[in-house]
């Protein structure tokens, strides 16, 4: 090539290098410029939306009611009031003044059903009652006898209160157990929900909340048990001497040291049975033994104070003793066998023994003979009380343990069967308890 021609090739290249420059570095800048566009666009949106939002909250919440202007219903009974629903409630109210405080007050209503009674009682009180922190549900023993069922499934459906909120009833009516509770002591009033609720999960007694007793009465058992909770009227003239008594332990001046006795304080009388319901409508009553029985085939309750009574070994008389119960499993085997169906309880119970004066000073094949005893007591015991709730619902006819349920949860296609051949579930029901304890 020519020295000319290179020259010329050079500077057509350079010229053409000078142009693409230019040309990127105009694209840069428009990319650039687009960017900044785009963020002040977003940054735009953004602002706006908060501007909504902000205006939204502002007005929301300038209509939204105070504390002030609510009464929480902490307690809720249920009666039966000739062709009426009496509910009686009790309420926490704001009290006027420099300084909000809340007041316990007792309110009741009536209404041709339960839906009516409740929005009675937002009139009768004159502000928005919020019973979303209700924790019991008491039906009286009127209404038990009639039926609950249709009462449970409005406040279910209606979402008025928690699906977890516990159902008790009572041998009296609901508006003289709620009258009483809020005599209680303060401490057992404001926690009386979580007290009954604690024992859920103990040994000592079988509680349940709405939604189980709906799935129990609505499910294959077609029945489900509900807690008797009584409370007692404290004898004045004993309420006396215990003030006193305590105000002269107080150093007090006077009869009463200077305080007034707390007149007709309420506590709790029983809380150690249970009815046994089917289609809502109670058939039965368990005893303490049978209730007892019933608890130890749930899962739900896993600890609790235990004890068996007096017992004679090798001449030697031991008083009743007293454990805690520090584990406990239940499981269950169902079957069919000779076309009857069986079911399986495998306990196992740890059990802590309080120390007893009586056990104390033995050698150790001693306290190993005495412990194998003890052991043999408690698995007797607990074998027996389970034993017992059985046949009370064989006798009942009612399934209020569940055990339908769990049939068709475990052998379903079998199930299905026996149940369309018309087959007598509890009549023919075949059972067997295995009970393990362990001692500390």
């Amino acid at each position: 090539m020519k020295p000319k021609l290179q020259i010329t090739m050079y500077k057509l290249q350079m010229r053409i290098g000078r142009m693409s420059s230019t040309a990127r570095n105009k694209k840069r800048f428009k990319l650039k410029k687009l960017k900044k566009k785009t963020k002040i666009r977003i940054y735009s949106i953004i602002a706006l939306a908060l501007a909504l939002v902000i205006s939204y909250c502002i007005v929301t919440f300038a209509d939204m009611p105070t504390l002030s202007d609510k009464s929480i219903v902490t307690l809720l009974g249920v009666d039966l009031a000739g062709d009426e629903i009496e509910i009686t409630a009790q309420v926490i109210v704001p009290s006027s003044g420099a300084e909000t405080q809340f007041n316990k007050e007792v309110v009741s209503a009536r209404g041709s059903n339960l839906l009516a009674a409740l929005n009675s009682i937002s009139v009768t009180e004159g502000r928005k009652v919020e019973f979303g922190q209700c924790g019991l549900i008491v039906f009286g023993s009127e209404i038990v006898e009639r039926g609950v069922l249709n009462e449970i499934k409005t406040l279910f459906s209606a979402n008025t209160v928690s699906s977890g909120v516990l159902v008790v009833t009572t041998n009296d009516t609901a508006s003289e157990f709620i009258a009483m509770a809020a005599n209680l002591d303060e401490d057992t009033s404001e926690n009386l929900a979580r007290l009954l609720n604690r024992l859920n999960t103990t040994t000592e007694m079988p509680m349940l909340c709405m939604l189980s007793f709906l799935n129990g009465e609505m499910g294959e058992s077609g029945s489900s048990f509900m807690p008797i909770v009584n409370l007692r009227q404290q004898d004045q003239s004993v309420q006396g001497e215990e003030a006193e008594a305590e105000s002269e332990a107080e150093g007090g001046g006077g009869q009463n040291g200077g305080k007034d006795n707390p007149v007709g304080e309420s506590d709790i009388a029983s809380l150690n049975t249970a009815i046994v319901t089917k289609n809502g409508v109670k058939v039965g009553e368990l005893t303490q033994t049978e209730t007892q029985g019933l608890n130890f085939t749930l899962n739900e309750s896993k600890k609790g104070r235990y004890n068996i009574d007096e017992f004679t070994h090798s001449d030697k008389q031991f008083e009743s003793l007293y454990g805690h119960i520090r584990r406990k499993s239940v499981r269950t085997r169902t079957s069919f066998v000779d076309g009857k169906p069986k079911i399986v309880y495998n306990i196992d119970v740890r059990i802590q023994l309080d120390e007893d004066v009586s056990l104390l000073g033995l050698n150790r094949q001693d306290r190993r003979a005495i412990d194998a005893v003890i052991r043999q007591n408690f698995e007797n015991k607990i074998k027996s009380e389970v034993e017992s709730a059985i046949l009370k619902s064989k006798e009942l006819d009612a399934d209020f343990l569940n055990i339908k349920h769990r049939f068709f949860r475990t052998i379903n296609r079998q199930m299905i069967q026996y149940d369309n051949g018309a087959g007598d579930f509890l009549s023919e029901l075949e059972y067997e308890i295995k009970v393990k304890v362990n001692l500390n």
